[in-house]
Parts: C-alpha cells; structure tokens; sequence
C-alpha cells in the first residue's frame, strides 16, 4: 500500500523557500560570499539594519561541517547570533542561540543562516583640522565600514561654535546655522567596503571651533575617530 502525507504537510522546498526568507528580505543586499570547500556553499547579506546574515549549505550527506567565518569589512558583535537551521527529512525550522560570529557546525545535508549584529557602526568619520584665530581649514573622511559598497552618501553633523563654512571642495555642502549636510559628488559616490571618501573646507569662527561631537551618514550614527 502506498504511503501518502497528510493533508498539507509541509515539504522539503517549502522550509528550503522558508531559509532564504531568514537569509534577506527586500530592501536587503547580496554580498559577495565564498567557501573554500566544495561541500559546503556560502551566501551572505547585509540587511538594511546593518547586520549580516550568512548562509551555510553543507552538502556532505554523512558528516557534519565545522566552519570558520571571516569578514571583510564587517566586524561582528561578540555576542552569541541567532541561528537558524533546517536537518535533513526534518519537520520544522530550529531557533537557538549558538556557536560564535567566527566558528558554527552544520549538520550533515543541513542548512544553517547564521544572523549577526555588528559591533560599531557602519560608518566612521574621521575629523582633521589645521586651525588658526578666526579661521580654520579642515578635512573629514568618511570610512566604510559595513560589508556592503556605498552607492551615494550624504553626510550630516553640527558645528558646537560658530564655524562658518566660506569654501568646499570634494562636496557638495550646505549650512544652516551650526548644521552642515555634505553630498557626494561624481566621483566620490561610491565607498567599497572598507573604503573612504574624503572632502574638504575652509571656513571662518569668531568665539568657538569646537569640532562636531556626532555625524550620521545616510541616516546612520558613525563612529569618530
């Protein structure tokens, strides 16, 4: 007598379309992601929160897979990620707590999405200035540090003094009062991982040139320094 499911039972493909949604989802980006074994595939994302998701297909039918993860400019909170995983003839998707950013095991003909925060920002802003009475000439780089290339940036912070911007270059700026927003250009747009753009100012002060205290690009707090 043949042997049927019940009525709707779940199969393999409908948890295997379930992993890819704990993998991304619109909005998010596929990043570049590569394994040094040919019985295990990686493919990764960075969400448009800024973490990162990796996903690890262990195509070995008999032994599980212990992988060592490393990042290119993405550095992964310490904390214990979420992982996500899918067995062989399983029934159901797991949620645990488990391994490290760094090192995760894979069963044997299973799917794992390992989901991390990261530990800084994605951004950085370095803040450089010559400064004399009354006048001061600076710089600010913009440092990359998600996993994902940055297409366009706009750049935001304020002035603590009266600092008045009077001359740009590499930057397409704008004062309001304290408030400065600085846009790419041409040929700065893009920022690859790890990468920087850099622009520049010449500008006047009077009672204070204290240097910005926060900065926020594309929406997102940067670190400093």
């Amino acid at each position: 007598m043949a042997r049927t499911s019940p009525l709707n039972t779940p199969f393999p493909a409908y948890y295997g379309t379930q992993m890819i949604s704990k993998l991304g989802a619109p909005g998010d980006t596929l990043v570049k992601a590569a394994s040094s074994s040919s019985l295990l595939s990686a493919h990764a994302v960075r969400r448009a929160n800024g973490d990162v998701a990796v996903m690890l297909i262990n195509k070995d039918p008999r032994n599980d897979a212990t992988v060592n993860l490393s990042y290119t400019g993405f550095t992964a909170s310490s904390a214990t990620p979420t992982v996500y995983s899918y067995l062989k003839n399983g029934h159901s998707i797991g949620t645990a707590q488990s391994g490290s950013p760094t090192t995760q095991t894979v069963p044997a003909y299973g799917i794992t999405v390992v989901e991390m925060h990261p530990t800084s920002a994605p951004c950085r802003v370095v803040y450089n200035k010559n400064e004399w009475p009354g006048g001061v000439i600076g710089t600010v780089t913009i440092v990359n540090n998600s996993l994902g290339q940055v297409n366009g940036w706009a750049l935001g912070f304020n002035f603590p003094g009266d600092t008045a911007i009077t001359n740009n270059w590499d930057a397409s700026v704008k004062q309001s009062g304290p408030s400065i927003n600085a846009g790419n250009v041409s040929y700065n747009a893009a920022i690859p991982p790890g990468g920087s753009a850099q622009w520049g100012f010449k500008a006047t002060w009077s009672s204070s040139d204290a240097n910005p205290t926060a900065f926020w690009v594309n929406g997102a707090s940067c670190a400093i320094g």
